[in-house]
């Protein structure tokens, strides 16, 4: 049976060059250029983006990125969210494109190379996520496992964590915008329309977005091996790991 909410995201394998971009020393660059003030709220949200039932995610959540705060590109301006995606599959780790899906990176490169971003950062610890995103750096970027359990938001807003001996569905590359300390969760602005998340606090209809408990992060970042990305509007050094 085909999925209601498409999917899309593709683990690429091991590049040793990322650990050169790791976020714990990039994090003193982009403050040295940027000079970003922490954040008392989410950052400000374009609209939310429908990928529908294709495997377009990294291009939708790279386009998601780019609407967001703090690089507010306008929506009606540059690359959708399917072209970015073919971009990428051209710029990523598998020959050819005759495949569903692309990778985090390969969004990464094709942002970079429409001139959106000039690089990124790689995270290897929840801490530094939480004050990348906290501390007003930007939002972050992430391809993981998915589950079926995820398809639903419970009663506080919470994505169902899978049980242990679940099997995941797919990958899937979404953001996290903020980090709810109360909460002890990242919020999740999805590429699934009007049709997935918690209810909105106005209208009441659901608003595309939801809460991931930290343990559900660490198992899917970490545990589990996703990538776990940050965007920058600056040029970044390389520093040896």
């Amino acid at each position: 049976m085909a999925r209601e909410f498409g999917l899309g995201y593709l683990p690429p394998p091991p590049d040793g060059r990322n650990h050169q971009f790791l976020a714990r020393a990039m994090m003193s660059q982009v403050a040295a250029a940027k000079k970003p003030a922490p954040r008392k709220a989410p950052y400000k949200e374009g609209p939310i983006l429908d990928q529908g039932p294709n495997p377009h995610c990294v291009g939708f959540s790279s386009r998601g990125l780019l609407n967001a705060s703090p690089i507010m590109v306008k929506p009606d301006s540059g690359p959708s969210g399917s072209e970015i995606y073919k971009l990428a599959q051209e710029l990523d780790e598998w020959p050819g494109n005759n495949y569903d899906g692309s990778s985090v990176n390969a969004g990464c490169k094709a942002l970079k190379q429409l001139g959106y971003i000039e690089g990124y950062a790689w995270f290897t610890k929840m801490d530094q996520i939480i004050e990348w995103v906290n501390g007003g750096y930007g939002t972050v970027l992430v391809g993981t496992n998915w589950y079926d359990s995820m398809d639903n938001v419970d009663r506080n807003g919470l994505i169902v964590a899978p049980s242990r001996l679940a099997k995941p569905v797919g990958g899937h590359a979404y953001r996290l915008n903020w980090f709810d300390i109360k909460k002890k969760a990242f919020l999740v602005p999805n590429t699934w329309g009007r049709k997935w998340g918690m209810p909105d606090c106005k209208t009441g209809e659901l608003s595309g977005t939801a809460y991931m408990p930290l343990e559900l992060g660490e198992r899917l970042f970490f545990k589990e091996e996703g990538e776990v990305t940050a965007p920058t509007e600056i040029v970044l050094k390389a520093v040896r790991a």
